[in-house]
């Protein structure tokens, strides 16, 4: 049930129930302070303490509250006793207004769902540090208030619990990674070295140098493998912006790596290897015909515009 709350009308009052046992006196009133606590946390709390009166069915009470569909949460607080008589009453009706039973306990999943109960851990055993969880909970996810050293943490847990403001929330997705686009141009198989030298930037590892000299080493030898016209073919506007387009995320993907390099190294010997990596692509920018045999086996680059388009951003870097 949601309602309106004059002082924090941005968080709407959550209605729960408690269910407990009656283990003792001392027992009793600890389940009040937490009810009075929680009630002054925008909830309206259902407290047999509070709500029963002379005349009431006890017997009927639990199962009307977990079944009222305007009760939102219903807190089971377990301790020993609470354990020891849930499993003792295999469906029946008990003698305690605000133990749940199986029985009724299944009726409700069935009907609303587990995320209508929320287990809290009240006590341990004191030899073995084992939770008291009563049969038809088992595998559930509870809440422990059982640490007084995180009691507040452990609180502030069941309060967004109780409210569906969980800390950590699913993030949004995010935007695809430039290796993934891969495909949408060419493929040239360099993303892997990319991804190593740019983690081993960022981690300072010694082999850094050295992963950026097989990095350039492999964009320079496997640039061959772009497909350029022949030097007697002519292209056209619509064409000439398809190849650049085709390169775009391999050089974005160079520029990656450059900005690594600039925020994480400062030494000149990684620099010089980006000296002599722009040396190691002017040769693409040569006119050959593909009939000289000085030059069997090069890549012909028909199109300087193509080149342009690919080499000045590199160099803006």
């Amino acid at each position: 049930m949601e309602q309106n709350n004059n002082n924090e009308s941005e968080i709407p009052v959550r209605k729960i129930f408690i269910s407990y046992s009656r283990s003792n006196d001392g027992y009793v009133n600890k389940v009040r302070e937490l009810a009075e606590e929680l009630a002054n946390h925008t909830m309206d709390v259902e407290l047999d303490q509070w709500s029963l009166r002379e005349g009431d069915d006890k017997f009927v009470y639990m199962e009307r509250m977990v079944n009222d569909p305007t009760i939102d949460k219903v807190i089971i607080l377990l301790d020993k006793k609470y354990k020891e008589k849930a499993d003792d009453r295999e469906g029946g009706v008990g003698t305690e207004a605000t133990i749940l039973t199986p029985k009724v306990y299944a009726d409700v999943v069935e009907k609303r769902g587990r995320q209508k109960f929320i287990p809290v851990i009240m006590e341990r055993d004191p030899e073995t540090k084992k939770e008291f969880v009563p049969t038809f909970l088992d595998g559930r996810i509870y809440i422990d208030l059982t640490d007084t050293n995180h009691y507040a943490e452990k609180f502030e847990e069941l309060v967004r619990a109780i409210h569906d403001k969980p800390i950590h929330k699913k993030p949004l997705p995010g935007k695809a990674p430039s290796y993934l686009l891969e495909d949408e141009g060419i493929n040239l198989g360099t993303s892997g070295r990319a991804h190593r030298a740019i983690e081993y930037l960022t981690n300072d590892k010694p082999q850094a140098l050295n992963a950026i000299k097989d990095y350039f080493a492999l964009v320079t030898e496997n640039l061959k493998m772009f497909d350029f016209p022949p030097e007697t073919q002519q292209m056209g506007d619509e064409e000439i912006i398809e190849k650049i387009q085709e390169l775009t995320p391999l050089r974005d993907e160079i520029i990656d790596v450059f900005l690594a390099i600039a925020k994480y190294r400062e030494d000149s010997a990684i620099y010089e290897e980006i000296h002599n990596f722009f040396e190691q692509l002017l040769p693409y920018f040569e006119y050959r015909n593909d009939s000289d045999s000085n030059h069997q086996g090069r890549l012909t680059i028909t199109n300087f515009s193509v080149m342009s388009c690919f080499y000045t951003p590199l160099l803006l870097y």
